[in-house]
């Protein structure tokens, strides 16, 4: 996950959100929240409470809203 931020070929040019769960402990995604913002200038970070390492499954209506509004904001 977090060779997305350095390699050049999982470079985005598009809007970006990543979602992680508060309490996601499995790999580094925590650790590195904060690059994404700094390695790619339209980065979304959002942080579902009460979620872990798929906190899609884990709060699937907290990760909805966010994710719809998301894509409302892209396309509007």
């Amino acid at each position: 996950f977090s060779a997305c931020l350095h390699e050049e070929r999982f470079r985005f040019d598009a809007p970006l959100l990543v979602v992680a769960g508060e309490q996601d402990t499995r790999g580094t995604i925590q650790k590195h929240l904060a690059d994404w913002t700094k390695h790619y200038t339209d980065c979304t970070v959002k942080t579902i409470a009460n979620a872990g390492h798929v906190a899609n499954l884990d709060q699937p209506e907290q990760f909805n809203r966010l994710l719809l509004s998301f894509i409302n904001d892209c396309t509007s």
